[in-house]
């Protein structure tokens, strides 16, 4: 029986590894993360409503249920860097080359370039 267990193993460990070796690139899904500190002359309010307008650009542009989200580290944690980020969720690396190439997306980059070149 011991030997029988062994080889279905096997046969399931190779298995696995073929399939995710044949995956395309295209079938990964891409997760974004940005870690940032807000400029001093930006406020939380104002990075919000940047980030609502790049995800309803990308709603409007077909690309529904793609967004960014934003996140802040709890106030009494004593981390004095990167107390925020914001991430998204891709299908796969090609739509996210896709949308970050499309003209409307390069436009809202390039007003708001100031205010997030400094997120990593």
């Amino acid at each position: 029986m011991k030997p029988v267990i062994i080889i279905i193993t096997s046969i399931l460990l190779l298995l696995t590894t073929l399939t995710g070796s044949l995956l395309s690139k295209d079938n990964v899904e891409k997760k974004s993360v940005h870690f940032f500190d807000l400029q001093s002359n930006r406020t939380e309010s104002e990075f919000l409503a940047d980030l609502s307008e790049i995800n309803k650009i990308i709603k409007q542009l077909g690309y529904k249920g793609l967004e960014y989200k934003f996140y802040k580290i709890k106030d009494f944690d004593t981390s004095e860097k990167y107390r925020y980020y914001f991430d998204s969720t891709w299908p796969s690396d090609n739509i996210y080359e896709e949308v970050h190439n499309l003209p409307a997306y390069r436009d809202w980059r390039k007003k708001n370039e100031r205010e997030i070149s400094g997120t990593n």
